[in-house]
Formats: C-alpha cells, structure tokens, sequence
C-alpha cells in the first residue's frame, strides 16, 4: 500500500523567507518517503549550497487507497 508523506520542516541556518518549507512524496515505505520528501527539500532555493547543522521535520503520514470507478446508478430505470 503506498503512503503519501507530508513533510514540514523548519531549516534554522536558512534565511527566514526560506526557513519554513514542506513537501509531499508517496512511497512505499516510510523511510523511504522522508528520504525523498528531505532530497527534494534540500534542492529548493535559498535552502541547496548550505550547511544544515540542524533543521527540525513534521511528518504526517497517511495511507493512500485505490478507488475504482463504478458506473453511475440510473435511477430512472427502476
């Protein structure tokens, strides 16, 4: 089952415009999904060429569900 990660992070050698970010990935493993959604983080503007000491993540993970298409009930028929 994928998992859709959603990250919020708050990078504190950033500028401040740039200091708060977030981003959302599906993967199908946790690990994996921080993995990505930090990769990409690390590639914005005003965030990629710096030396992050430390920065702090929220991470919200929900599951994602495959919804099949039915056909429309015509109710006119009955």
């Amino acid at each position: 089952m994928m998992k859709r990660i959603h990250i919020n992070a708050r990078f504190n050698q950033a500028p401040v415009p740039r200091a708060r970010q977030s981003a959302t990935v599906q993967a199908n493993t946790i690990p994996l999904g921080i993995k990505k959604a930090v990769q990409e983080l690390l590639k914005r503007d005003g965030i990629k060429g710096r030396r992050h000491m430390s920065f702090s993540l929220e991470v919200i993970i929900t599951e994602v569900t495959e919804i099949h298409a039915t056909p429309d009930h015509d109710s006119t028929n009955e």
